[in-house]
């Protein structure tokens, strides 16, 4: 059988796979807006119209999203994550709130096996700041910070993707459902950073499972 020739891939393609790395190595992460044209155009060592196109390319994909008027942001970290977003848009929102409920208890499982001491100083940073926070969207935006630091802290790559790829529902999800200053929300956040400070995994699960009832 004879090989056929390799065939070059051109500048926009090598564009559009660098980015793809930036997202798949959490340089970027969902959500987060991706450097200015002028910037990743001389860190790529590329011309701005082959930026243009391979960021074309990646929204085509839907791993960016543009926005006009404001710039591009990450939509997802992988094809995967595009297919799992789809896919959740076309679920019942109590089927995304159990699975959120499911991601949630078992990140804080993990958490409390495998937290590290700074992991655990950005739990305490977060749960100070959405506690403080005076505004409605600065609250969801710590509250989701907070719960994604659980998940980073679980040390698990997969529940970290996942709770990546269902942020917008997640955020959607705490900013309908959040208790803001009632005591109880802050009270049960705390003790489930206390049960992972002190690597109680079963304390973990009870304080998530105590404010999921509390929102459901």
């Amino acid at each position: 059988m004879q090989l056929q020739p390799t065939r070059k891939i051109s500048l926009v393609e090598q564009a559009a796979l660098q980015m793809e790395r930036f997202i798949e190595r959490g340089h970027w992460s969902v959500g987060e807006k991706i450097p200015s044209e002028s910037t990743l155009s001389q860190e790529l060592g590329i011309s701005r119209n082959t930026l243009r196109e391979a960021v074309r390319a990646l929204v085509h994909t839907g791993l960016l999203e543009a926005k006009p008027g404001d710039g591009t942001y990450v939509k997802a970290t992988s094809v995967l994550g595009v297919a799992l977003q789809k896919r959740f848009e076309e679920v019942p929102r109590k089927d995304v709130f159990a699975a959120r409920h499911m991601l949630e208890r078992e990140s804080a499982r993990y958490a409390a096996m495998h937290r590290t001491g700074e992991q655990l100083q950005e739990l305490y940073k977060f749960l100070r700041l959405r506690r403080q926070a005076d505004k409605h969207e600065d609250f969801v935006a710590f509250d989701f910070a907070f719960h994604r630091q659980v998940t980073l802290a679980s040390g698990n790559v997969l529940f970290v993707e996942l709770y990546d790829q269902l942020a917008n529902h997640i955020s959607k999800s705490i900013s309908e459902t959040s208790m803001g200053d009632h005591p109880l929300c802050h009270d049960e956040h705390q003790q489930l950073v206390e049960a992972i400070e002190t690597k109680q995994p079963d304390q973990a699960v009870r304080a998530v499972d105590a404010y999921i009832q509390q929102i459901s």
